[in-house]
């Protein structure tokens, strides 16, 4: 049985057995060949814009003896994809610049996406407002932490719900619990600010309170 990283099997975790999915930056397939593995009813369509990381899943496939059992595609994004293919989209270890420009350039595609299960590495208050704008809901936010990096994964549901700033600056979810893991990342982010800080110049005034307050901010948060 293929063994998933702890982000990985975090993302599998929100997938139901069902599910028709997209794993778009695939990498080399192994969350879809678990999935399939393990869910012989799921559909998995698993798209990469390298040759090389499609190449590796078709070996992977061929590894874990599943040849056929996944369909795989080279391109961008949603552009090999047919709406009527998928319920469930999933996005991992893209920026949140190219996650709202997949998913806004194929937005007739989303009709029948009712789940998308995002990890993103950047700016997590464009990334919830965006989604959220195209009339989906955090239904749940986990964080991982691996080789010392803390990763997000978000699950978003269609529908529609009201969220204020701080809930697109820090999460509806990862606020209410105030994990450990989320204390750390807010403790770490603070104390990046807080170096930045120090290595303004004075004569730059504006800069140096608008980083001020987005300090203060944060440890607001961690009370």
């Amino acid at each position: 049985m293929i063994k998933l990283s702890k982000r990985l099997l975090v993302i599998a975790s929100y997938i139901s057995n069902h599910a028709k999915m997209v794993d778009i930056g695939c990498d080399h397939a192994l969350l879809d060949i678990y999935l399939v593995n393990r869910y012989p009813k799921l559909k998995a369509i698993a798209v990469d814009v390298r040759p090389g990381a499609i190449d590796q899943a078709r070996r992977n496939l061929e590894k874990f003896k599943m040849t056929g059992a996944i369909d795989l595609r080279l391109g961008d994004g949603l552009e090999v994809v047919e709406k009527d293919e998928i319920d469930t989209i999933v996005m991992s270890g893209l920026g949140c610049s190219k996650i709202v420009e997949i998913l806004t350039k194929d937005k007739s595609k989303l009709s029948n996406a009712n789940d998308l299960i995002i990890q993103s590495n950047t700016d997590y208050y464009d990334l919830r407002k965006t989604i959220s704008s195209f009339g989906y809901f955090i239904v749940d936010e986990q964080l991982v932490k691996e080789n010392k990096i803390i990763y997000l994964i978000i699950h978003f549901r269609k529908g529609n719900k009201k969220y204020s700033k701080r809930d697109y600056l820090y999460g509806p979810v990862l606020r209410r619990e105030k994990s450990n893991l989320y204390r750390e990342m807010i403790n770490n982010d603070i104390r990046q600010k807080e170096i930045l800080y120090s290595l303004i110049p004075q004569k730059y005034l504006f800069k140096r309170l608008r980083l001020k307050a987005c300090i203060l901010s944060l440890k607001r948060e961690i009370r």
